[in-house]
């Protein structure tokens, strides 16, 4: 072995002062605020996986002609035994079609409680997809159906 060390300090000094900053950096970004993991890409999966099996099997279809049918409460009915029939029972959802058209949750008898829970969730993930509603077979608009999930006793 040599008896020169030269640059052996500076090398030494080098990756210290690396490893100080990405210390730092770590601790700035956990800082910032929550880091989305595994539980809310899977919340995301679940919301858009259920919209697409929705709309395959036509049942945001068949939603849409009740809606134009005047028949919210039967439209409601099926939304809820459809998103229940595709999510765990541990997530909780709210799907909403075009603006106050329909809300539907995951139970008809108190929906004040559960748009009090809505809004008091800490973590909820969303999707959304658009669809065609015709209005009176006179004119047709674009329709957003939104669904939020949500995590049973999380938040």
């Amino acid at each position: 072995m040599r008896t020169d060390r030269k640059g052996f300090v500076f090398t030494l000094d080098a990756t210290f002062a690396v490893l100080v900053v990405l210390v730092l950096i770590t601790g700035i970004i956990r800082a910032q605020g929550p880091f989305y993991g595994h539980d809310y890409l899977r919340l995301q999966r679940y919301a858009s996986d259920a919209l697409e099996v929705m709309r395959l099997t036509g049942a945001i279809d068949n939603i849409l002609d009740l809606l134009e049918n005047d028949e919210a409460e039967a439209a409601k009915i099926l939304a809820m035994g459809e998103l229940r029939e595709v999510m765990p029972s541990e997530v909780k959802f709210r799907l909403s079609i075009g603006d106050n058209l329909l809300t539907v949750y995951p139970d008809h008898t108190d929906p004040e409680r559960w748009a009090t829970e809505f809004e008091n969730v800490a973590q909820r993930a969303v999707a959304v997809r658009v669809s065609i509603y015709w209005e009176n077979q006179e004119r047709w608009e674009f329709m957003p159906i939104t669904l939020y999930v949500w995590r049973e006793g999380v938040g």
